[in-house]
């Protein structure tokens, strides 16, 4: 397998990986609210706590690899850390599902 065939293959993984995590926690979430409107149950708001925290865990990670694949910057040496990708990426792009393609190599 070339080089550009295994980063695109990583990339479409680490992409998946995302959605998933942010539908899982949606679909998480979703079930919290009817559960709290439903029964009054303070239990859904742990659940949804929880939903969202595991999801965000989950994103978060993905996106660091994603960030990585696509700067091309997978050591300390070429500012792939994880602090590198505090500062460089914006907070928000980690709830982004990138459902209409993502990002473009180079952006």
């Amino acid at each position: 397998m070339t080089g550009h065939v295994r980063r695109n293959t990583h990339l479409r993984r680490f992409l998946l990986k995302k959605r998933v995590a942010l539908g899982m926690m949606a679909l998480f979430v979703v079930y919290g609210v009817v559960c709290l409107v439903a029964f009054q149950a303070f239990s859904a708001l742990m659940g949804m706590l929880g939903a969202v925290m595991l999801g965000v865990t989950f994103a978060t990670e993905s996106q660091f690899r994603l960030w990585q694949l696509r700067k091309h910057r997978l050591s300390v040496e070429e500012k792939g850390s994880f602090p590198d990708f505090w500062r460089d990426e914006p907070i928000l792009q980690i709830l982004n599902p990138e459902l209409l393609g993502g990002h473009r190599h180079g952006s």
